[in-house]
């Protein structure tokens, strides 16, 4: 009953943006997120295109106002692997407080070592952190324990190109 709203007014405030409508797009955010405070892919799909269409300003804002929910859960819930890994994402896709991110994806790593996602995020952490070599073996890692997913290998392939700007690859059919 809330995602599904909040689905919606993503989708809109990214269409808004890709149009150049940015206060039909802070609206369309304002709304998804008031029923989904802690939803990801808000920061995640709305950050970099606000900073690219030159909103820089709204789009720190609007990083910090969604990570502190993250961080907040974390802080409540130090044991939630999710909460400390969702932390983590939302920085390192947003490329922002990045030294934190690594923080709480060791924290996800260390809390559920057997789990590919948290390593796939600390992956991310260090090669936007510019230890290319860190994030290979550690992408590698997730490959080890989940080798059926075809978005860890086309992730460590992104990595091993060097470019930490360049675009992450889909989840969208992964499964082999």
């Amino acid at each position: 009953y809330l995602g599904v709203p909040a689905f919606v007014h993503r989708l809109r405030a990214q269409g808004y943006t890709a149009a150049g409508k940015f206060d039909e797009a802070q609206r369309e955010t304002a709304l998804g997120l008031a029923a989904l405070p802690g939803d990801t892919f808000f920061p995640i799909e709305l950050v970099p295109a606000w900073e690219k269409a030159g909103h820089k300003k709204e789009a720190d804002e609007l990083f910090k106002q969604c990570l502190a929910v993250q961080e907040k859960l974390a802080e409540e819930y130090p044991n939630c692997t999710w909460g400390h890994n969702s932390a983590a994402w939302v920085s390192a896709c947003c490329r922002r407080n990045l030294e934190s991110a690594q923080e709480h994806a060791l924290k996800a790593v260390a809390l559920a070592p057997g789990n590919a996602g948290n390593l796939d995020t600390l992956a991310e952490v260090y090669f936007q952190r510019g230890d290319k070599d860190k994030a290979i073996a550690t992408q590698k890692k997730a490959i080890e324990l989940d080798p059926k997913k075809a978005y860890f290998r086309k992730q460590l392939k992104r990595i091993e190109a060097g470019d930490p700007a360049a675009e992450r690859p889909s989840e969208e059919g992964d499964e082999e």
